[in-house]
This record gives structure tokens, C-alpha cells and sequence, in this order.
């Protein structure tokens, strides 16, 4: 089996936008339209600028290669030294972050961790370990010499000796990165592995907590958790934790879900939502890093000839799925809201839906949105209803009407006669302002309404 590189290329150049579009509507979601909040927040900043990176270094493919190498290179040996430290550098970044997400919601499940205990003990260790590690591998790299053009059936930039084949061919000499292949499997192989298996054993850890708080209470079941969750989609996880509905620069009213508590309590208002939000994380990420894995494995350990179908099966893999972690990542973080929405508004289409998750509106705010546009047409149903029925009063006794109008009107002018000029002028005015009044209950009831839907408009305005 033999697939052209080209095909490769144009699989890259599909997949990668995708991952950039979702990574970059995370950021916007999080920075523009709810603000750092909390603990989660963060990680999935730096999860998402992770991704940016490292696709954009992914997708550059053959082009940072020194020209003249490849077909479509057109660098220098400083853009490919360029292009293979990132590569490291986002790379480490993404899947440890990734790591420690599981770990956040391990200490919140397992461990009863508070989100602003772990924020205060945890979360500012966790940053500086992941860059420290991530930028000191990269740097190792960049002093050893590693970061090399890598000529073959998929050219590019990393962790290889140079000149190419140099050595396996005894022939020529390798002026850089003589001993490439151990930096290969610590700098680019063994990362992934541990990652991989923090994540797994954070999904084993969270399993086996819902197994066993299900033993103790009798009322979690993990077959139920998908049915039941958008009963507690509001209480969902560590993006909405905090009050996803409270306003800046006002506190939240319900004291924080993530407090230490019994076991019921625990699993009915953290374990349903946040278990699927972080088994989701684990088995997508899995899904794009694992193939990329084996990959980097195949090429190190074995010999390229007697792999060479399965070489290029994982490839077409990594291709597809590797620049599509962004996506994911923007789907399993806007699915809390969307599941939210279509319980609250059924009636209302997924485009609807799906559009709403990229607004900054909170369900709550939507919610009050709604019930004020209820209020306002029940209002004017009101008013519409007061209007005909004053109308139809009118036509039943349309000489009471007139008398009663008279005998005011002759009563005004017999004590405006009596008055001064200034004072007549003050006592037209009060005229006027009896005659105004003298429609009645109704007259009342539609000036009153009438301001209650004005007041109701100011504030359907200021949530639109």
C-alpha cells in the first residue's frame, strides 16, 4: 500500500482550519462572552492556544524545509529549526494540559476537592510544572542539534540527524544530531505515553468512583447519567461552576457545589455532568494523540520497510484526526449549554440552539428574556381588551357620557369666571388635566399598564 504524500498534504490542509476555528471560538467564548472564571477556564485557554500552535506548526508541512530538499520547500534551515521546536513545544503543552484537566476532575469526583481549593493550592503548581517541563524539552532539542529536515515518504521538520540517511549510510558524515534517535524517544515519544496514561488512569479513577458511590447510595446509576443529566445540566461542571448567571462584580447567592460533602449530596449534583464532561475530554483526546503515538513509535523502533503499510494506514490517521482536537475540544465544551437549551426551549430549532451556545446570554438571562416578552404581549392583550370594552361602553350609553362632560365643563368655567388672570391660567391647566382623568377605571388601568410595559421594554432592551 503506497499513498501519495500529496494526499497526505490535502488531508492536513482539510482537517487543520477546523481545529484552528473551534480552538480559536473557545477563546472567544471564555475571554469575550463569560470571562475567566475559574480553574477549568484557564486550562482550556491554554489547551486551546496549545492547539493553535501546534496545528499551525503541523500544517506548515514541507514549506519551513531549506529549499531545494523536497518539492514545495521553501525555507531556510532556520525556519525548519523554527517549525520543529514548536512542534515540540505545543505539543508537550497540549497533552499535558490535557492530563492535568483529568486530574482536575479527579480531586473534584474522587477527592471532594473544592474548584477554589484546587485553584489555590494546585492550579498555579500545575502551570508552572507543564511550562517548565514543555519549554525545557524544547530547549534540549534546540541545543542538541536534533531539530533537523526530515526527508522521506512524509518530509518535514523534527528530531532527526542530518545530512539525511546519515546514518545509515556510512558514506556520509552527520553533521547535526549524531545521536538524534534517543532525544526522538524523550523528547517525542515518551511525553505522550505519560500523558496518555495520566489520562487513563484519571478516567479508571473517575469509573470506579461512580461505581462505587452507586454501590453506596442505590441511586447512581451509570446507565441513567445520560438521561438524567440535563435535570442538572445547570449545576454542570467546572464551566459553569461558580454561576455561570451571575453578573460581574456580584456574588454568587448558591454557595459552591464543590464543597466537601456527603455521598448523595456528591453524586447527585457533581458526578453526573462532570463525569461525562471529563470521560468526553479523555476519550477524544485519545482519539487524535493516541494514532500520532504510534506513529512516532513505529518510526523509532522499527525499521521503515517492513512497516511501511502500516506506516502509512496511521498516517492517514494522524492526518485526519491529529489537526482535529480543536473541533472536539469546541464540542465538548459548548454540549453543557446546548443540552441545557434544548431543555429549556424545546420548541425552538438545534440552529437556534446552536447559535445561542455562542452568545454570551446565560440560559438564566435567556430564561428572564423569555418571561418578559411574556409579560409584555399578555399586557398589551390587556390593553387591547380595556380599549374595547371602553369602546363598546361608550356606544351603550352615549348620553350619560355627554351629560357627565357638560356639568364639568360648566363647573370649570363658572370658577375660572371667578378667578384672576394667573389663576385662570393654573386652573385651564388643572381643566385639562380633569378632563384627562375623567375616562374612568379604565383610563387608570391603561396608564398604568402602559408604563409597566415601557419599563419592561427597558429591560428586554438591556438584556438584548
Amino acid at each position: 500500500m503506497s499513498v501519495p504524500p500529496e494526499t497526505i498534504m490535502l488531508l492536513r490542509r482539510i482537517t487543520a482550519p477546523l481545529s484552528i476555528i473551534g480552538s480559536l471560538a473557545i477563546l472567544y467564548l471564555i475571554i469575550f462572552k463569560r470571562h475567566i472564571r475559574n480553574t477549568y477556564h484557564r486550562f482550556m485557554i491554554m489547551i486551546s492556544i496549545a492547539d493553535i500552535g501546534f496545528t499551525i506548526a503541523f500544517l506548515c508541512s514541507v514549506w519551513p524545509v531549506p529549499k531545494g530538499m523536497v518539492d514545495g520547500a521553501e525555507g531556510t534551515m532556520g525556519t525548519c529549526v523554527a517549525r520543529a521546536f514548536f512542534i515540540q513545544w505545543f505539543g508537550t503543552l497540549g497533552p499535558f494540559y490535557n492530563a492535568v484537566l483529568e486530574i482536575y476532575y479527579v480531586a473534584m469526583i474522587r477527592y471532594n476537592v473544592s474548584a477554589k481549593n484546587f485553584a489555590n493550592k494546585y492550579e498555579k503548581w500545575a502551570h508552572a510544572v507543564i511550562h517548565m517541563v514543555a519549554l525545557g524539552l524544547s530547549i534540549t532539542g534546540l541545543v542538541a542539534d536534533v531539530y533537523n529536515p526530515t526527508i522521506g515518504k512524509i518530509s518535514g521538520c523534527y528530531i532527526t540527524s542530518y545530512p539525511p540517511n546519515c546514518k545509515s549510510n556510512p558514506d556520509v558524515e552527520c553533521t547535526r544530531g549524531d545521536n538524534a534517535k534517543p532525544y526522538l524517544f524523550f523528547l517525542g515519544i515518551l511525553p505522550y505515553y505519560i500523558a496518555l496514561f495520566i489520562i487513563y488512569g484519571s478516567i479508571l479513577m473517575i469509573l470506579w468512583t461512580v461505581l462505587r458511590k452507586e454501590r453506596d447510595s442505590s441511586k447512581f446509576s451509570f446507565s441513567s447519567m445520560m438521561s438524567r443529566e440535563t435535570q442538572s445540566a445547570s449545576s454542570l461542571s467546572p464551566q459553569l461552576e461558580e454561576g455561570e448567571s451571575q453578573k460581574s462584580g456580584q456574588k454568587s447567592r448558591n454557595p459552591s457545589i464543590f464543597r466537601r460533602s456527603s455521598v448523595r449530596t456528591t453524586t447527585n449534583t457533581i458526578t453526573r455532568p462532570v463525569v461525562i464532561q471529563s470521560l468526553l475530554y479523555g476519550i477524544f483526546f485519545s482519539l487524535t494523540y493516541l494514532s500520532f503515538t504510534i506513529f512516532r513509535s513505529i518510526v523509532f523502533f522499527s525499521d521503515w520497510s517492513r512497516s511501511s503499510t502500516i506506516f502509512q494506514v496511521l498516517a492517514i490517521i494522524t492526518s485526519i484526526f491529529l489537526p482535529l482536537q480543536g473541533l472536539f475540544n469546541l464540542i465538548i465544551f459548548i454540549r453543557p449549554k446546548y443540552v441545557q437549551l434544548r431543555q429549556r426551549f424545546p420548541d425552538r430549532s438545534q440552529f437556534w440552539t446552536l447559535g445561542t451556545c455562542f452568545t454570551g446570554k446565560t440560559v438564566d438571562e435567556l430564561m428572564r428574556l423569555q418571561r418578559i416578552r411574556q409579560q409584555k404581549q399578555e399586557q398589551e392583550e390587556q390593553i387591547e381588551g380595556s380599549c374595547q370594552h371602553n369602546n363598546v361602553h361608550s356606544m351603550k350609553n352615549p348620553s350619560s357620557s355627554r351629560t357627565t362632560t357638560t356639568r364639568e365643563t360648566e363647573k370649570r368655567s363658572q370658577h375660572n369666571a371667578n378667578e384672576g388672570e394667573e389663576s385662570k391660567t393654573r386652573d385651564e391647566s388643572s381643566g385639562k388635566g380633569d378632563t384627562n382623568e375623567h375616562d374612568g377605571d379604565e383610563a387608570i388601568v391603561f396608564t398604568t399598564t402602559k408604563k409597566e410595559i415601557e419599563g419592561n421594554s427597558e429591560n428586554l432592551t438591556k438584556l438584548e
